[in-house]
C-alpha cells in the first residue's frame, strides 16, 4: 500500500510540471481517512507519499521549485466530509491536484461534485470499487490499486484451491464492501462454490452476535468477511 502511494504522489508530481509556472511552489492536496476505519493504515499511507515529495524538492529538478502538500481528513466513510474537505483544497488551497481519497464511496463523491467541476486531477491508491470504474470522471480520475472486480476472483480462486466449497459471506455497508462481495461471490459460485448466507454488516458494533447467528444458520462452517 506504501509503495502505491508513493507511486500516486509520484506521478501526480510529473502532471503538475507541465502546469505549474517555473520556480513556483505548487500546492498538491493529500486527502486521507487520518481518522475513521482506515485510521491504522493511513501513517505508512502518507509516508509514502510525503517521501516522493520530500525526494522531488530535494532533487532541484522539480521546475526548481516547491511542492507543498495540503493535508485533509476524509474520514473514509462520510461522503460531506470528503467534499467539504475537496473543496477547501481547491478554493482556498488552490491545490493543482489531490492524491486520495482512499475510500470508494468519498472517492465517487469526490469525482462528482469536485473534480469534474473544477477540472483537478486525483489519483487514489486504494479506492477499489468497480463501480468508479465507469463513473463519468471526466479522464481526472486515476488510481492505483487494481479494481474489486479483479480482486474478488481472485479471493475466490484461492478459496476453491483451498477447498472451501461452500461459506457465508458478510461484507461492509459500504461501496468498497458490497462491491467487493458481488465480485466474490459472482466468481466463486461460477467456479462451483456454493454461497449459502450473504448479507452486510455495520462497522464498529458493540456485539456482532446477531450477525453470527444469521452467518451460521446456512450451515457453512466457513465466513468471508469483506471490509474493512
Amino acid at each position: 500500500m506504501k509503495s502505491y502511494l508513493k507511486t500516486t504522489a509520484g506521478v501526480i508530481l510529473s502532471a503538475t510540471m507541465a502546469t505549474a509556472s517555473y520556480g513556483a511552489t505548487v500546492n498538491v492536496g493529500e486527502l486521507q481517512g487520518f481518522t475513521g476505519p482506515l485510521e491504522s493504515m493511513i501513517g505508512p499511507m502518507s509516508g509514502g507519499a510525503n517521501l516522493a515529495v520530500t525526494e522531488a524538492n530535494a532533487s532541484g529538478a522539480y521546475l526548481q521549485g516547491t511542492i507543498n502538500v495540503v493535508q485533509g481528513d476524509s474520514v473514509c466513510i462520510d461522503p460531506a466530509v470528503a467534499i467539504a474537505q475537496a473543496e477547501k483544497m481547491v478554493n482556498d488551497d488552490n491545490v493543482m491536484a489531490i492524491m486520495g481519497p482512499n475510500c470508494s464511496g468519498n472517492t465517487g463523491a469526490v469525482i462528482t461534485n469536485v473534480l469534474v467541476p473544477n477540472g483537478i486531477v486525483s489519483i487514489s491508491p486504494s479506492a477499489t470499487s468497480p463501480a468508479l470504474t465507469t463513473l463519468e470522471d471526466g479522464g481526472w480520475f486515476f488510481r492505483t490499486a487494481p479494481s474489486d472486480a479483479r480482486q474478488g476472483p481472485v479471493i475466490a480462486s484461492i478459496a476453491i484451491a483451498r477447498g472451501q466449497t461452500d461459506m457465508a459471506v458478510t461484507h461492509s455497508n459500504s461501496d468498497y464492501g458490497k462491491g467487493l462481495a458481488d465480485a466474490f461471490v459472482t466468481a466463486y459460485e461460477a467456479m462451483g462454490g456454493t454461497v449459502t448466507v450473504m448479507a452486510g454488516h455495520d462497522d464498529d458494533k458493540a456485539d456482532y452476535s446477531a450477525d453470527v447467528a444469521a452467518l451460521s444458520a446456512g450451515g457453512s462452517a466457513t465466513l468471508a468477511v469483506l471490509g474493512y
